[in-house]
């Protein structure tokens, strides 16, 4: 049963996934620069909209069309709208991480406590709000 402390702090067990081929991370433009140079950092929660707390960790969506979600999502809650970029991460690249899925994106959500490697990153797709993903676009997991 999730408890909102659970909820809040994030305490509760996640299994460990395998994934294969590519991973995707959104994060805001301004970004951009640092990630390329030094990869995608794990970081200590606390600054999502929830307010959850968690241990440094690195989010990454199975599928484009979910991290496009999430960045919808984060916006609606905002009054003035962020600009992200999508970076394509090759997950055959980070042979030692361990991933874990995400208990609040079940489907297309995972984590790892391990550093992304700017080597790894093998596209970035610029966000763009004004696409729409089909009514099945999550039909093919």
């Amino acid at each position: 049963m999730i408890t909102f402390k659970n909820f809040l702090l994030e305490t509760k067990d996640e299994p460990e996934v395998h994934p294969r081929g590519t991973l995707y991370h959104a994060a805001p433009k301004k970004y951009h620069a640092s990630i390329m140079a030094h990869g995608i950092l794990p970081k200590t929660g606390g600054s999502t909209f929830l307010n959850r707390r968690y241990s440094k960790r690195v989010y990454l969506a199975t599928r484009i069309e979910a991290a496009w979600d999430f960045t919808v999502s984060v916006n609606a809650r905002r009054d003035k709208p962020v600009e992200y970029d999508v970076y394509h991460v090759d997950s055959s690249k980070l042979p030692n991480a361990v991933f874990y899925r995400d208990s609040y994106f079940d489907d297309y959500g995972i984590w790892t406590s391990s550093k992304i490697p700017a080597s790894a990153i093998i596209d970035v797709t610029e966000v763009n709000h004004d696409w729409e993903p089909d009514d099945d676009y999550y039909d093919g997991k």
